[in-house]
């Protein structure tokens, strides 16, 4: 064999290596991206459920949490500033969950479930006050989603996932 031939062999060899640890590379990054979107999506979904702790340990804070669902006129009351913070903090978690979804770090499945459980604050007389008052402080894309959830969704409250007879769920 001549140097020639070993040369070109070496150089086969070579690129055969470069390719094969691109080909490592390109599996390292897909398996880091996906690990990085599922990380993302859980600080989403935790940020979600850190909101409501402090709501769950506190027996006022249960009581104004589900009157300002239900009745529009606890936003109006003494309890109204607190009722639009609280309203302000788990609708800013809400639409972090749905901007991981919309960036594809949450994925659809947990995003379904989420979804559902966001619409049922949404279809509600208290949060439509609100909205009403406040839905400029969000993302177009997320006023966009709430706005279409609540045609899709009419009629769901908090705290009854089923739909009552009659409702819109298309």
């Amino acid at each position: 064999m001549n140097w020639d031939a070993i040369a070109a062999l070496a150089e086969v060899f070579g690129a055969g290596g470069v390719a094969i640890s691109l080909l490592y590379l390109a599996a390292q990054v897909r398996q880091s991206s996906r690990e990085s979107r599922a990380a993302s999506g859980e600080t989403a979904v935790r940020a979600f459920r850190e909101v409501l702790m402090p709501i769950n340990t506190n027996p006022e804070l249960v009581s104004l949490y589900s009157r300002m669902f239900i009745d529009p006129a606890t936003f109006d009351g003494p309890d109204g500033p607190q009722a639009f913070h609280v309203m302000f903090q788990v609708m800013k978690a809400a639409e972090s969950i749905h901007f991981h979804h919309l960036n594809g770090m949450l994925d659809d499945g947990t995003w379904k479930g989420w979804s559902m459980v966001i619409g049922h604050y949404i279809n509600t007389p208290g949060f439509r006050h609100y909205w009403g008052e406040r839905q400029e402080v969000y993302s177009p894309a997320f006023q966009a989603w709430v706005c279409e959830s609540v045609v899709h969704t009419a009629g769901r409250v908090v705290g009854r996932m089923e739909d009552p007879v009659g409702a819109d769920t298309a």
